[in-house]
C-alpha cells in the first residue's frame, strides 16, 4: 500500500508499528485526553483499493486514521501519491496534515514540514485549510525565532491569500520585523480602507506611492509597529482568540493573542498613509 508514495511525502508521515515505526516514547505521539496522533498509520488497520474513490463516502471532520473505513484508507493512499492533487476530499488534507503540525510542535522535520505545508496551501484553496495552516507556519516561525520563514510564508502566499492579517502583524511585531508597503497593500482592510479595487486595479503605481509616503513620513519603506505601539500599550489592547494548531490532541493549541487593530493611533496613522496615496494616484 505504500507503493509509489514520494520519498518526501513518505518521510513525513506518522507510523504506530511495524517496519516504519518511528517514534520511540508515547510522550511523542501522545495528545490530549489520552489519544494519540490521528494521522498515525497502523501497520494491520485494512485497506482497499477502489476502482472509483469518488463513490467512497467523505471521511469525517476531524479525520482519524483509525477511524477511516477500509476503502477510505485505499482513497488515503492514493492522495498520498499525489498530495498537491486539489481532487482530493479536505478531509484526507487535513489527516496528512496533523502529521505535518506535530512536527511544526516538535520542531522535528521542521523546515520539511514548513514547506510541504505551503505547497499544500497553493493547491487546496479550502478556507478553513487556508486559516489554520496559515496560523501554524506563522505561529511556529516565531516559536522558532524564525524571520526567514516568516518571509517565505509571505513571499510564497500569492496563490493562497487567506491568513489572519492580525496573526502576521502579531507575528512581526513580536520578531521585530519591519512592516512594509507591500503588508500594508496586501491587508488594506485591517486599516480600514475599502477600496481594495483601486488597489487592485493600480496596484504598482498605488505601492510606489504608498512607498513615497512612508519614506517622507518615517524615512522608510518599513517601519516597525513597537515605534507605534509599546509592549505596555500592546498588553492593554483587546485579545483575540486563535487556533494555533488544527490537530485536535496537540496540547497548546489555542491561544489569545491582542487585536492589533483595536489600536486606534496606529490603525489611523497606516490610514492616512493610504488614503494619501490614492489621492496622488487620483
Amino acid at each position: 500500500m505504500y507503493r509509489d508514495i514520494p520519498d518526501d511525502v513518505f518521510d513525513l508521515l506518522w507510523f504506530f508499528d511495524g517496519e516504519y515505526k518511528n517514534w520511540e516514547s508515547y510522550e511523542d505521539i501522545k495528545g490530549l485526553f489520552g489519544n494519540y496522533e490521528p494521522s498515525m498509520i497502523f501497520k494491520d488497520y485494512p485497506v482497499i483499493e477502489n476502482e472509483n474513490n469518488s463513490i467512497v463516502e467523505f471521511p469525517d471532520y476531524y479525520p482519524n486514521y483509525r477511524d477511516l473505513s477500509s476503502k477510505q484508507r485505499g482513497v488515503y493512499f492514493d492522495f498520498l501519491r499525489d498530495i498537491y492533487n486539489s481532487s482530493f476530499h479536505i478531509g484526507y488534507v487535513f489527516l496528512f496534515y496533523y502529521g505535518l503540525e506535530r512536527y511544526l510542535f516538535r520542531g522535528e522535520k521542521f523546515e520539511e514540514a514548513f514547506d510541504t505545508i505551503i505547497k499544500l496551501r497553493n493547491t487546496h484553496q479550502n478556507s478553513s485549510f487556508q486559516k489554520y495552516s496559515a496560523n501554524a507556519l506563522l505561529f511556529s516561525a516565531l516559536k522558532y525565532e524564525r524571520q526567514d520563514l516568516v518571509r517565505k510564508f509571505i513571499l510564497f502566499n500569492n496563490d493562497a491569500p487567506f491568513y489572519s492579517s492580525n496573526v502576521l502583524f502579531f507575528v512581526i511585531y513580536k520578531l521585530q520585523m519591519p512592516l512594509t508597503a507591500e503588508m500594508i497593500v496586501d491587508n488594506p482592510l485591517f486599516f480600514g480602507y475599502g477600496d481594495k479595487k483601486f488597489i487592485k486595479k493600480n496596484h504598482d503605481s498605488f505601492l510606489q506611492e504608498l512607498k513615497s509616503e512612508m519614506v517622507e513620513r518615517f524615512g522608510s519603506d518599513g517601519i516597525l509597529i513597537s515605534d507605534f505601539i509599546s509592549p505596555e500599550e500592546m498588553d492593554e489592547l483587546n485579545e483575540k482568540f486563535e487556533f494555533v494548531y488544527a490537530n485536535p490532541t496537540i496540547e497548546e493549541r489555542e491561544i489569545r493573542i491582542p487585536d492589533i487593530s483595536s489600536d486606534d493611533g496606529f490603525i489611523k496613522e497606516i490610514y492616512s498613509l493610504l488614503i494619501n496615496a490614492e489621492k496622488s494616484i487620483k
